[in-house]
């Protein structure tokens, strides 16, 4: 499914896995100090820091296709058929799952198979 979002064909141009690696263990042991009552999923509930890390990934994101403008991401790699932790394995990074001292929110980014149209087509007007 990710060969009909971009081009992964020999000469297609490289895929990259754009990342940010987000300290899960300091975060949780910051929540526990705060919050010492808490039970252990309550500590770990991403409400309490999945927003910093995609901000974060916001950031990456963002500084990549400025230098590489043409790419497209696909910021749900695994809705498109990729088997995440072993790609991610395969350039050594070990996901943890569950996570216990880091996390990971990851997306790819390739050359798309058909570029953008920049100017979308009018719909007929009936009259």
């Amino acid at each position: 499914m990710l060969d009909q979002i971009i081009d992964v064909s020999v000469g297609g141009g490289p895929v990259y896995a754009i990342f940010n690696r987000f300290y899960f263990k300091k975060h949780c042991d910051r929540m526990r100090a705060i919050h010492p009552a808490w039970s252990q999923r309550q500590v770990e509930c991403c409400l309490y820091w999945q927003g910093t890390a995609k901000k974060e990934l916001k950031f990456l994101i963002w500084s990549f296709l400025l230098h590489y403008p043409n790419y497209v991401i696909v910021d749900c790699p695994e809705a498109a058929g990729v088997n995440v932790t072993e790609t991610m394995k395969q350039v050594g990074i070990k996901l943890e799952w569950p996570p216990v001292n880091y996390t990971y929110q990851i997306v790819l980014a390739g050359i798309p198979i058909r570029p953008a149209d920049p100017k979308p087509k009018q719909k007929a007007s009936v009259n």
